[in-house]
């Protein structure tokens, strides 16, 4: 399923993507309703999202081999709920360096890969207010070759990450934090804060 620039999708209900479902968004998704994302599925955003306070978006099963279960080169306003629990051998979200991902004082975001590979790889701009929890990602909790504002939120990398880093910040990236933010060194995995 694929949108183009001049088109929105308005979800006031139930919009669930049965298997093997790619819906590629080059105008609008707005959503007060709930999105399901079923196994073999995906959102692939190049226009915006407007995920609103009542809005659920939940990101599951295996998004398909080499492939995130969401993929953002756009806007991604949450106002709402968001959830990714994938399960394939990449991960929850990657935020290409064109998306700007905000989470607004009502917003909360949760990353449960339970053998995926990295929550959040983050090279555009990441902005959170209220909550992003992120815990048992085989690899990294974040990767970021972005830049990662935590204005007003928390901010939390649980393991076992049995193989990765909780919080990754690559060279020449920023990391702005005025709230806080919770590593749990849990498992074998590296050391939970790398710069």
């Amino acid at each position: 399923i694929t949108t183009d620039d001049n088109s929105d999708i308005y979800n006031f209900g139930k919009l669930h993507l049965t298997e093997n479902t790619i819906l590629t968004t080059n105008g609008g998704l707005n959503s007060a309703g709930d999105i399901m994302v079923n196994s073999g599925s995906r959102i692939i955003n190049n226009g915006a999202i407007d995920n609103g306070n009542a809005g659920k978006l939940d990101i599951g099963g295996n998004p398909g081999d080499g492939n995130y279960g969401l993929p953002n080169s756009g806007p991604l306003n949450n106002n709402g709920y968001v959830v990714i629990n994938t399960h394939g051998n990449v991960g929850g979200i990657i935020n290409l360096d064109t998306g700007i991902i905000s989470s607004d004082s009502s917003g909360i975001i949760h990353i449960q890969n339970t053998d995926g590979d990295t929550g959040i790889f983050n090279a555009g701009q990441l902005n959170n207010e209220n909550e992003i929890l992120i815990k048992n990602s085989v690899r990294n909790g974040i990767y970021s070759t972005g830049e990662i504002n935590n204005d007003a939120g928390v901010m939390t990398v649980q393991g076992p990450n049995v193989n990765g880093i909780r919080l990754w910040i690559a060279d020449d990236t920023s990391l702005n934090n005025s709230r806080e933010i919770n590593l749990a060194c849990h498992g074998m995995g590296s050391d939970a804060l790398s710069f």
